[in-house]
């Protein structure tokens, strides 16, 4: 039986690959999203896309545990569709759009209403900055702003970037994926999690990165360490995301950015890199290049 976790999840991009295949990916985009590395982090720990499980757990402490509690609803991603059709029909988009459900804040009568909320400033978020909900009654949004489209870019083609309809349908995709009916959304610090309560087989932790913008839940170098150790003496197989390799005896790291999606080799610079740091490497159901392993740190 499969029991998968993934902590600090964000847009759950590996989630949705593991449950709904390639097809799934998540709505809108995101600072650290996973999406073009989603199907190397499942080989890692010996899964593929689509393969499914008994199981999930999503675990974020911001913005993206209150919209996963309703986007993995039977019927939820319709639901939350269906807002952000009834804006397009108004005639609203881009930044329009986007400066009025700041203004408003937060909708708190409906979790399908605040989810689209949501994921409309996150749409329209420049650079993908994580947006963020204060507290409070009809709370403000805190966001980093609009991401406008230059002139030259509209002369190119580009459209905005927050379109309703277009937002709508991928939500809608959504459906597609397979969550089980024993899918957990825990809307609080991954610290706080009991790993021998839950009993996971495979977990996924993608905690903010050293020297980049954080997520809700803070976690320092060590406390990613200690997080990653609790999880795997449950005995599950735990990779964890980094822009390097982790300092943890005896696991092994790959480059995943590295691996085309036949496990070729490819060529980034060392800002781009992307890490997988794994306790079992024999977990891995791929074979990476040596030049692009680890073994172990």
């Amino acid at each position: 039986m499969t029991t998968w976790v993934e902590l600090c999840c964000g847009g759950a991009a590996v989630s949705l690959r593991l449950v709904g295949g390639p097809a799934v990916v998540p709505p809108v985009p995101y600072m650290g999203g996973k999406r073009q590395y989603a199907g190397a982090i499942l080989g890692a720990v010996g899964l593929h896309a689509g393969a499914g499980a008994d199981r999930v757990v999503l675990c974020d402490a911001g913005p993206w545990g209150r919209a996963w509690a309703a986007l993995v609803e039977t019927g939820g991603p319709a639901r939350v569709a269906a807002y952000l059709r009834a804006w397009h029909e108004r005639g609203e988009q881009g930044a329009a759009l986007f400066e009025r459900i700041r203004a408003e804040g937060q909708d708190e009568q409906s979790e399908y209403g605040w989810t689209a909320q949501f994921l409309a400033l996150q749409c329209g978020s420049a650079k993908g900055v994580p947006v963020r909900a204060e507290p409070g009654v009809n709370g403000p949004w805190r966001t980093s702003g609009y991401a406008h489209v230059a002139k030259g870019a509209r002369l190119r083609g580009f459209v905005e970037r927050l379109r309703p309809d277009l937002l709508a349908q991928r939500v809608e995709r959504l459906g597609g994926a397979a969550w089980p009916a024993r899918t957990i959304v825990y809307r609080g610090d991954a610290r706080d999690l009991d790993p021998d309560a839950v009993g996971a087989t495979h977990v996924y932790i993608d905690p903010p990165y050293v020297g980049t913008t954080g997520y809700e839940a803070q976690m320092d170098r060590d406390a990613v360490l200690m997080l990653a150790r609790r999880w795997a003496s449950s005995g599950a197989v735990v990779a964890v995301s980094e822009g390097e390799p982790l300092p943890i005896d005896g696991w092994h790291a790959v480059d995943v950015s590295a691996l085309g999606a036949k496990g070729h080799a490819r060529t980034f610079t060392k800002s781009r890199q992307e890490w997988i740091t794994v306790n079992r490497c024999g977990a891995m159901a791929f074979d990476p290049p040596r030049s692009q392993l680890a073994l172990p740190l």
